[in-house]
């Protein structure tokens, strides 16, 4: 395990291992078809170097536990047989003080660190400053919030309570682990998001009296197989009177990165035949919604057979304080999540928050003026709750993102008769009459 961990007074000998390992990986890249395993062994008992002399009091010392032949011997078949993905495992006992991390920064040069996240490129207001890395959390940046200085938390309270929008803790995600890739860690080029999986809205971020929030971010940027990838997360510490702090995970998600330097394909498909009929206005959907105007993205919603067309409105209010350059088109993810829960509320009768996205995949459309939509289509399996897959397009039948398996958590409430019946009466029309 040296040449995963490193150790005291062993440089040559990880740095060996280390080189051993790469070696696999690129076989493995080069011959797909061939099976190249590295196992990271910890320290044997009984046999090898490590069981002679003192070494084995000095392992005591350290919380090092030596494994025993007699176990460790079958885990080689085992490893051999089981394909492990990556092509790289631990096998150890306890790793006792290689574990710890030596600094409290993971060694990162801080203040380089800092510099290069504003140094020619603008900084994103989720990124303000890094404050440190660790092996098994990643790099950890950090920002302030203030939800009285930010369209998309002034326009996004629920019972009056500043919520951070689940499209911007996307982009959160996405911010944290591109700015990783494409500047902390690399040293030749730059790096796009293409796409993310098993995105998780675990909790949601709520500024209470309005004041503002330290929001942090953890990403792990590695390779797996051909693909560059971020385990990113969102989390916060709130405090709490006469009681310690609580540190709470808000939102997850596995994000795919790109050389900038590879062109994206476009996609194109099928334009929703839009016609006005069938239709809810924008004024009675956002008598249900709580959004604020910065928010306030359907100019109507339309039913066909089997699917909900949402139209986006052409002017929205600006989403951020300042002009801001994103990754993801916050927008256009909220335009497919706001279509879905109008056919929701009609269909269930309640209002819900977002739960989970299993697939969001983001193409090089720019947006010019045409009319754009996103194309929803429920799906109900037995009696679980809904979800929803969705793609937005523009009226020329270019796509600009495709969603699969949204689901959502229901609000502890229903949603007031007089409200809801516009909304089932919609629903409830014929499309195909229209």
């Amino acid at each position: 395990v040296a040449g995963r961990f490193g150790n005291t007074g062993q440089t040559d000998y990880s740095a060996a291992n280390d080189l051993l390992a790469r070696l696999g990986a690129s076989i493995r890249s080069a011959y797909p078809h061939m099976q190249v395993v590295t196992i990271d062994w910890g320290a044997w008992a009984e046999v090898g170097m490590a069981s002679r002399g003192y070494v084995p009091e000095l392992m005591k010392r350290a919380g090092i536990e030596m494994m025993h032949p007699a176990v460790a011997a079958p885990l080689v078949r085992r490893e051999i047989n089981c394909h492990t993905p990556g092509g790289e495992v631990v096998y150890a006992g306890s790793l006792g003080v290689l574990e710890g991390a030596l600094k409290a920064d993971g060694g990162l040069d801080l203040e380089k660190a800092n510099q290069a996240l504003t140094q020619g490129h603008p900084k994103h207001l989720m990124l303000t400053r890094v404050t440190g890395m660790s092996h098994e959390e990643g790099v950890v940046l950090e920002a302030e919030l203030d939800p009285n200085a930010e369209p998309f938390l002034r326009d996004h309270a629920l019972n009056g309570i500043p919520l951070l929008p689940g499209v911007m803790g996307i982009e959160g995600l996405s911010a944290a682990a591109q700015h990783i890739a494409s500047v902390l860690a690399s040293e030749k080029g730059s790096y796009r998001v293409t796409r993310l999986e098993n995105i998780q809205f675990q909790a949601p971020f709520k500024f209470y009296r309005n004041q503002p929030r330290k929001v942090t971010w953890k990403a792990r940027v590695l390779r797996e197989g051909d693909s560059l990838v971020g385990y990113a997360s969102l989390e916060s510490t709130l405090a709490r009177y006469g009681r310690d702090p609580e540190r709470m995970l808000h939102f997850t998600g596995k994000v795919y990165l790109r050389p900038t330097s590879e062109p994206l394909e476009e996609v194109a498909g099928p334009a929703p035949a839009w016609n006005g009929s069938r239709i809810l206005p924008a004024d009675e959907i956002y008598r249900l919604y709580f959004h604020g105007p910065a928010f306030r993205v359907l100019e109507a919603v339309q039913q066909k057979p089997g699917v909900v067309v949402g139209k986006l409105r052409q002017e929205l209010p600006p989403l951020t304080r300042q002009e801001q350059s994103l990754i993801l088109s916050p927008l256009l993810v909220e335009l497919c999540l706001q279509t879905a829960g109008v056919w929701e509320i009609g269909a269930k009768g309640t209002m819900a928050l977002p739960r989970s996205i299993g697939n969001l995949k983001v193409y090089p459309a720019e947006v010019n003026g045409s009319e754009i939509y996103a194309e929803v289509t429920p799906r109900s399996e037995g009696g679980e709750r809904p979800s929803f897959n969705a793609r937005v397009v523009d009226a020329k039948g270019r796509v600009f993102l495709e969603l699969e398996d949204y689901r959502t958590e229901p609000l502890p409430y229903t949603v007031e008769k007089e409200q809801l019946k516009p909304v089932q009466t919609w629903l409830n029309d014929d499309p195909r009459e229209g």
